[in-house]
């Protein structure tokens, strides 16, 4: 894949994201034309869900417009304009973190035309596309500052390669992904510029839109703990080195405090809405030692826990995701077989096996809670979760694109792979949109 040399790699990638979105939705709109799978998204539309003090749809230039919203709400998307019109009602909801929808009703008032619900699919679309965007971009800028400007063509073709990431539709209906992408990027960004508290809030709007947000506490721990900790294990460390090691472990558990904080509050949240006190008919997790909603919501309605995807009847599902876990184990690979004991240490001790070194290497102390987050999250998806969501779960790993991207250049060998990953990641976006627009599997 041979890259332009334009003036602005800022404004390429605009335009790349912008011209993906694009395609992307002609296509859904294409693909819609496509007998339904499930009527889901129709009976969005025509159950009422709309609260009394909304107008609902009369006209019939109101109508027409919903029918070409349809491609647009498809499964779980039903679900955050469910809740996005009419708030949280069922135990099974309070799986979807409230992030995207108080965003797409907070900008529906905005939009001059329409009723409620055809202006919460307006704001869901432009909000996932615009976060979309500007992910692009702060993948880009993170790539240049964590792995360095002598990496800026790997840097610009991992963005790149995001534009045409294999979760297609996903990115661009009303979905949490691409917002998810873009708070996760913009909180990563700010710690490698070391502004702790802009991370902070970031990553806490990125816990507001995914569970899966509080794991980026783990930047502050290893800012603040692991690197400082590591620093003073090799030197004789005095009173002072003690007192700084303390303010630090405050410092790390304040910032992480901000960064769960909505996790906690929408917790809470559940709590109060089904576990009252005087209710003795109380559903099983609120008597639970950690009464959470959301674990047991997980496990009770989506069939999420250890191994319990491992059926042969989910062999498909294991084809599906094989080249996204492929990907991201490769990556990881090359970094613990180059460094086993850097890795296994968290950089404390080093003996490299291998030379030259691999893009991701443990010992760069910016690029080490990186691949620490990407290998957690592997193998969470790999052992947890329906392992076909591994294609959306993990847009928002940087490491994942810059393996990627890594394969683009370099020798004959490496070239042929890039073209593979290529290939793949049109084919993937293109067959998942077909898909999702005809409401069909997998999903």
């Amino acid at each position: 894949m041979s890259l332009p040399n334009p003036a602005s790699p800022t404004t390429l990638l605009l335009l790349t994201a912008l011209l993906s979105r694009l395609t992307t939705t002609l296509l859904l709109l294409l693909s819609s034309r496509l007998s339904p799978y499930d009527a889901s998204s129709t009976a969005f539309f025509s159950a009422d869900f709309t609260p009394p003090s909304s107008p609902s749809p009369t006209s019939k230039a109101t109508t027409h417009l919903s029918t070409h919203l349809l491609p647009f709400v498809r499964w779980d998307a039903v679900y955050f304009l469910g809740i996005a019109e009419r708030g949280y009602r069922y135990e099974q909801e309070f799986a979807f973190f409230p992030g995207l929808m108080i965003g797409m009703r907070g900008f529906a008032g905005a939009i001059p035309f329409g009723n409620l619900r055809d202006r919460l699919v307006i704001t869901g679309v432009l909000i996932s596309n615009a976060s979309f965007v500007a992910a692009a971009v702060l993948l880009y800028k993170l790539g240049l500052t964590v792995l360095g400007p002598s990496h800026h063509r790997t840097s610009l073709t991992a963005a790149l390669l995001f534009c045409i990431t294999p979760a297609g539709a996903f990115m661009s209906a009303p979905y949490t992904e691409s917002l998810f992408a873009a708070t996760s990027f913009l909180g990563m960004l700010c710690v490698a510029r070391k502004r702790y508290l802009s991370a902070a809030v970031s990553f806490a709007a990125a816990s507001a839109v995914r569970a899966n947000g509080i794991v980026h506490m783990g930047f502050f721990v290893w800012e603040f703990v692991v690197v400082p900790g590591m620093l003073m294990l090799r030197r004789v460390g005095g009173k002072t080195s003690i007192a700084a090691l303390i303010r630090n472990i405050l410092r790390a558990t304040f910032y992480s405090l901000i960064v769960i904080s909505p996790f906690i509050a929408f917790q809470t949240y559940a709590y109060t809405l089904f576990c009252p006190a005087a209710d003795s008919s109380l559903r099983p997790w609120c008597n639970a030692t950690s009464p959470l909603i959301y674990s047991f919501v997980q496990k009770e309605y989506w069939n999420n826990g250890f191994l319990t995807y491992y059926r042969l009847h989910q062999l498909p599902n294991f084809l599906l995701a094989l080249p996204i876990f492929t990907l991201l184990f490769t990556g990881l690979l090359q970094c613990i077989t180059h460094d086993p004991l850097a890795f296994f240490t968290l950089g404390r001790l080093t003996q490299p096996k291998s030379q030259p070194p691999p893009l991701l290497i443990i010992t760069n102390p910016a690029l080490a809670p990186h691949i620490y987050l990407m290998t957690a999250l592997t193998i969470y998806c790999a052992t947890m979760m329906h392992v076909q969501v591994v294609v959306r779960f993990s847009t928002s790993l940087p490491g994942l694109y810059w393996v990627a991207g890594g394969l683009m250049g370099g020798d004959a060998r490496r070239g042929k792979w890039g073209r593979l990953v290529v290939g793949y990641f049109l084919g993937y976006a293109g067959a998942t949109t077909v898909l999702f627009g005809g409401f069909l599997p997998p999903a």
